[in-house]
């Protein structure tokens, strides 16, 4: 494997790790620090196909309780509207004007959790939901990092905690696997990318059990706070 392969394949443990501890943080970690290695054009091929497959089995196992109703209604239309101009815009914007958008995204993103952190949501007017979801869907044809500005749409929606997680990962399952058919009819999907994503899957395997094994023994909040730091050291890198 060449050094880009390894950089990536750690990438991917570590992104499969954070996943399986925190709860959260695949694509985050993953475009963000596999912006470092590679263009951003090319770490989203990459990292999207091991994310729908995770999010994929996950939302099969739990689709008793997706709320289907609020997941074909209101958030797969706004999602789809903005995931489409997202992938549009992915192929046409200058690649180094798409790292720079990527940092601020994700600093934004922890300043966000940061200072939302401990407060009650409330619920939203529908319009300001609907237009907040359909930026989260322009994000996620970007960068496939439109999860955080989803849950600020939703996170007041008073769901039970089981239910708006099920029903949020149907959303991922669904908006991962139409993007990477989306991006292999674009013809993004090379023999270098295909055998890039089967070298990571292990490693990916790797970090998800090793999560499982240290997750008990970690503290969330100081785990979150660690990744936090991470994202915030790399957000600054694609800037600087």
């Amino acid at each position: 494997m060449s050094p880009v392969d390894l950089q990536f394949v750690a990438v991917a443990a570590l992104a499969g790790f954070t996943q399986t501890v925190a709860g959260f943080g695949f694509m985050l970690v993953a475009s963000t620090l596999g912006a470092l290695v590679v263009p951003v054009s090319e770490i989203v091929p990459l990292a999207l196909p091991m994310s729908m497959m995770s999010s994929s089995w996950v939302a099969f196992d739990q689709r008793r309780l997706i709320d289907k109703r609020l997941l074909g209604y209101v958030i797969l239309p706004a999602m789809a509207v903005g995931a489409a101009v997202g992938f549009v815009l992915s192929g046409v914007l200058p690649a180094d004007f798409m790292r720079k958008l990527l940092g601020v995204l994700v600093l934004g993103f922890v300043a966000m959790r940061v200072l939302r952190r401990g407060r009650v949501p409330s619920a939203w007017p529908a319009w300001l939901r609907s237009g907040v979801i359909v930026i989260a869907g322009v994000v996620q044809g970007l960068f496939g990092t439109g999860g955080p500005l989803l849950v600020l749409a939703m996170e007041g929606s008073r769901l039970p905690p089981q239910i708006f997680r099920a029903t949020l990962i149907s959303v991922w399952a669904l908006m991962n696997s139409a993007l990477v058919t989306a991006l292999f009819i674009d013809g993004r999907y090379d023999m270098t990318v295909v055998m890039r994503i089967a070298q990571a899957i292990p490693a990916l395997a790797l970090g998800v059990w090793a999560g499982q094994r240290l997750h008990a023994r970690l503290s969330p909040k100081r785990f979150q706070a660690s990744v936090y730091v991470m994202l915030t050291a790399a957000a600054l890198s694609l800037l600087l």
